[in-house]
């Protein structure tokens, strides 16, 4: 059974010759404990993991011709928002992340953990970038499908160099609540499902229209069944091919 194969009798629960092994990398808290109960510090702890439980890497993590075959789509708001330190107090930091928000975090930590999560970092929500209407209007700027730098500038050459593949390649992107969560604070979204949800099908139309459009964009190029975008496509977190 190929690795596609496999990937989707998984996932569309049929039976698989081996379950997919695809574990998300530790933070640094984590991976240090893990090096106090007995992981080698000179063993990669993904190697160590598989050896123990007795499994083989993924072909893709095999295959060095992956790195010529770089094929990605940036979601993110495009400009980000200035990191910086709003307020120093005495064990803590009020700072203002690259999505806008402005929240307290301990000064054993700077802003780049919130742009790159090295660890677990608690946080006091302070406010978020859309607190109404105006907000919503000046930040949809920022997620124009068509910003040169969305995808690569040579996705049909690298669309050809995959046409033969046996590996998976995917795109990963935030669902429609998780996104409104990164806009609006959790409980403050929540009470716009009650008290406004028209704006709130508003931000999941403009998502998901978003998001549909980046896929358009690259899809097409690649040897793959999944080139027409639906809604239960645009709805899912993660789309692999």
């Amino acid at each position: 059974m190929t690795e596609p194969e496999r990937f989707r009798e998984t996932l569309l629960f049929g039976k698989p010759d081996k379950i997919p092994f695809r574990p998300g990398d530790p933070r640094e808290s984590t991976l240090e404990m893990w090096h106090k109960q007995g992981l080698p510090e000179n063993m990669d702890w993904k190697d160590y993991v598989k050896e123990k439980i007795g499994v083989e890497p993924a072909l893709v993590e095999s295959l060095p011709e992956m790195k010529k075959a770089n094929v990605w789509i940036k979601y993110d708001m495009i400009p980000w928002f200035e990191e910086k330190v709003v307020e120093e107090k005495e064990n803590s930091l009020v700072v203002q992340d690259w999505k806008g928000n402005i929240c307290e975090i301990s000064n054993k930590y700077d802003v780049s953990y919130l742009r790159c999560p090295r660890d677990f970092v608690t946080r006091k929500w302070i406010s978020c970038p859309v607190n109404n209407r105006d907000d919503w209007e000046a930040i949809k700027i920022r997620y124009n499908p068509d910003f040169p730098g969305r995808i690569p500038e040579n996705i049909a050459e690298l669309g050809k160099n995959l046409e033969n593949r046996n590996y998976i390649i995917g795109f990963t992107f935030p669902g429609p609540f998780w996104q409104m969560r990164e806009w609006i604070k959790a409980e403050s979204l929540l009470m716009l499902f009650i008290e406004d949800p028209d704006f709130v099908k508003e931000m999941v139309e403009f998502w998901k229209n978003y998001i549909s459009r980046l896929l358009e964009k690259v899809l097409p190029y690649l040897n793959t069944d999944y080139v027409h975008i639906s809604e239960d496509i645009a709805f899912k977190e993660k789309s692999m091919l």
